[in-house]
C-alpha cells in the first residue's frame, strides 16, 4: 500500500501541506487556498457529521477542469490519536485504496487530493477532496424507493437487471484482488443510469484491504464475504432475490447444479453462525448509544430509541403511559419532517426469567429487534421501550400491523373455516411457516411459551405471504445443543394453532426436512412429535 514515487504532486499551500493528482494544480490551488482560512463559508454546508471527529462538506466550485461541487472530507485528530496514524489511518487508507480501485477498473469517486496540517510537528488535521456523491444514494434507500410496490411502473425485469448488475460489480471487486469484510448496502452508492441500469460507486473505501500475492480472492474467502454479504442484504432481497443474486455471481464458473446449491447453503449457514456471533457486540453498541440506537434518562425511567425519533414527542408519550391501555396508539414526532409514526403501546409483564443485563422486559424487546434487524429477519421493530428502576417490566412502542395482516393463529383459522366451507387452502404455506421458525431456532431464538399472536401474516402484492415476529417481549434464547428442545418448541407452537395433527405432523417433516441439526435422524424425531401429538392436549412434553 505504499505509493510509488512520482505518482502524486507534493504542494504547500499555507500550513498544509498537499499530495495532488497530477495535472489539477492549476484548477485546486484557488481551493486550497481557501481551506487554509477558516470553514463556514455561504458557499460551504456540512453534508454529513460524524462524531468521531470526521465532517463532509460540500463545496460549490466555479473552476475549469472541475465538477461544479466537491466533497471535502476534514479529520480533527485529537489526543493520543496524533501519536500515531501512517497507512492505518483512515484518510490515507482511503486516498491509497481509491487510487488502487481506479486502477483496478472499480468505481469510485475520483480523489483529487490529500492534505495534512501540523502543530507542534504533530498531525492535527486531516483533508481529502473528492468528487460530489450528492446524485447517489445508498443503495438499501436506492432499492427501497426504486422498487416501491406503489409505485406505478415497476417491473420484475427490472428489479432482475439490479441483481445482474449488483452480482456483477461484486464479482469483479473478488476478481480483481479486493476484499471488503463489510459488504453492506451503505457502502455501495446507487443512482439511476441513463438508458436504464444502474451505476454503482464504493465508499467507505478504508475497510477494504488488497490481495497483492494473488490476482483474486480464494474461494473459501468469497464463501465468507459472501456470507457477510447474505447476513446484511438478507432485509432487502427475498430469498429468490438472493438466490439469483448468487447464480449470476457463480455464472463464470458454469458449476454444476449440485455444486452451487452446496456453495449456497454453505454461505447461509455461514452467514447465519458470523451473525450469532455478533450479537454480544451489538448489544454491547445498544448500551453505548451507537447510531441508530440511543437512550436518556428522565426521572425514574430510561428511555430506549430508535433515531430519528423527537425525545420531546416520546417524553409526552411517557407521561401518559400510566394511564394509557395496552395497545393503545401513539404518533411520534421524526427528525427532519416525515408523517408521525403511528406506533401500538404495549405493557410488559415483568420477567424474572430474563438474563441480569437485561434490567426489564421493554429493554430486553428493544435489543430483541436491533437483533431481528441484524439477522434480517421480518418484525414489527420496536422503535422505543421505556423501563423504571425497579420495575422487571416496563412499556414499548412498536410498529403496528397494517391493513391486511392477521396473527397467524387467525391466518390459520380462516384458512380452516374455508376448508370447512368447501374451499380448498393451499398447504404450501405449512412449509414456508417451518422454515421461518428454523430460521429463527437456528439463530438461537424461540417463544419460550408461544401464542397464536407472537407470528403474524402478510400477504403481499406480489401474491406471497410474509411471517413476521411480534411480540419480541416474549423471545428467549434457544438451546440449540440439543434437538429436544428446537422440537419442543415446534411442538408448542402446533398447540397454539388452529391446526389438525395431519398438518402439525406436516409442518414438523418440512422443519425437520430442512434442519441441520435434525435432519439426518428426521424419522425418529418426526417419530417422537407424533407420540407427543398422542398425549393429551393437556400434556407437555419436557426439554
Amino acid at each position: 500500500m505504499e505509493l510509488r514515487p512520482g505518482r502524486f504532486v507534493k504542494k504547500r499551500v499555507g500550513g498544509i501541506v498537499w499530495e495532488l493528482i497530477p495535472g489539477t494544480e492549476e484548477s485546486l490551488l484557488p481551493l486550497l487556498e481557501q481551506l487554509d482560512q477558516p470553514f463556514g463559508g455561504h458557499d460551504q454546508r456540512v453534508f454529513r457529521d460524524d462524531p468521531a471527529g470526521a465532517k463532509i462538506y460540500t463545496l460549490k466550485t466555479n473552476r475549469p477542469g472541475l465538477a461544479g461541487e466537491l466533497f471535502i472530507k476534514v479529520r480533527h485528530r485529537r489526543g493520543l490519536s496524533r501519536l500515531w496514524g501512517g497507512k492505518s489511518d483512515p484518510v490515507v487508507r482511503e486516498w491509497v485504496m481509491a487510487e488502487e480501485h481506479s486502477r483496478r477498473g472499480l468505481p469510485v469517486a475520483a480523489h483529487l487530493a490529500r492534505g495534512i496540517k501540523r502543530r507542534a510537528l504533530l498531525p492535527a488535521e486531516e483533508y481529502l477532496i473528492q468528487e460530489s456523491l450528492t446524485a447517489y444514494e445508498s443503495f438499501e434507500n436506492f432499492f427501497k424507493t426504486t422498487f416501491r410496490p406503489d409505485l406505478p411502473g415497476v417491473r420484475p425485469q427490472d428489479k432482475r437487471r439490479v441483481i445482474r448488475e449488483l452480482a456483477g460489480l461484486i464479482r469483479r471487486m473478488h476478481d480483481r484482488g479486493v476484499s471488503r469484510k463489510e459488504i453492506e448496502p451503505r457502502n455501495i452508492m446507487a443512482a439511476p443510469r441513463s438508458g436504464g441500469g444502474v451505476k454503482f460507486v464504493f465508499v467507505d473505501l478504508h475497510r477494504s484491504s488488497l490481495r497483492r500475492r494473488r490476482a483474486t480472492l480464494s474461494l473459501p474467502e468469497r464463501v465468507t464475504e459472501l456470507a457477510r454479504f447474505h447476513q446484511s442484504f438478507s432485509p432487502l432481497f427475498s430469498q429468490s432475490y438472493r438466490i439469483r443474486f448468487y447464480r449470476e455471481y457463480f455464472a463464470p464458473d458454469n458449476l454444476p447444479a449440485e455444486k452451487f446449491q452446496g456453495l449456497v447453503k454453505r454461505i447461509i449457514a455461514l452467514s447465519a453462525e458470523l451473525a450469532v456471533k455478533e450479537e454480544p457486540a451489538l448489544a454491547r453498541a445498544v448500551r453505548a448509544r451507537k447510531a441508530p440506537y440511543f437512550w436518556f434518562e428522565s426521572g425514574p425511567s430510561r428511555i430506549y430509541l430508535r433515531k430519528p425519533m423527537y425525545q420531546n414527542s416520546l417524553l409526552e408519550v411517557v407521561e401518559k403511559l400510566g394511564t394509557a391501555e395496552d395497545q393503545s396508539r401513539a404518533r411520534i414526532k421524526q427528525v427532519g419532517g416525515p408523517p408521525p409514526l403511528e406506533l401500538v403501546i404495549r405493557q410488559c409483564a415483568p420477567d424474572y426469567s430474563l438474563p441480569l443485563r437485561a434490567r426489564s422486559a421493554a429493554g430486553w424487546a428493544f435489543l430483541a429487534s436491533a437483533i431481528m434487524d441484524h439477522h434480517g429477519v421480518a418484525h414489527y421493530r420496536v422503535m422505543a421501550a421505556i423501563e423504571r428502576k425497579g420495575s422487571r417490566g416496563g412499556s414499548i412502542l412498536s410498529v403496528v400491523p397494517g391493513k391486511g395482516e392477521y396473527s397467524l393463529a387467525e391466518y390459520l383459522a380462516r384458512r380452516v373455516a374455508d376448508e370447512f366451507s368447501g374451499l380448498p387452502w393451499d398447504r404450501g404455506f405449512l412449509i414456508r411457516v417451518a422454515r421461518f421458525v428454523l430460521n429463527l431456532h437456528e439463530l438461537g431464538w424461540h417463544f419460550a411459551d408461544p401464542s397464536g399472536d407472537d407470528v403474524w401474516v402478510r400477504y403481499t402484492e406480489a401474491g406471497t405471504h410474509e411471517l413476521i415476529l411480534f411480540n419480541l417481549y416474549n423471545l428467549k434464547r434457544l438451546d440449540r445443543r440439543h434437538g429436544d428442545a428446537q422440537l419442543v418448541s415446534l411442538f408448542n407452537l402446533w398447540r397454539v394453532l388452529p391446526l389438525s395433527q395431519a398438518d402439525g405432523l406436516m409442518l414438523a417433516q418440512e422443519y425437520l426436512r430442512f434442519s441441520r441439526n435434525l435432519s439426518t435422524a428426521r424419522k425418529q424425531w418426526a417419530r417422537r412429535f407424533m407420540e407427543w401429538q398422542m398425549h393429551s392436549v393437556s400434556d407437555r412434553p419436557e426439554e
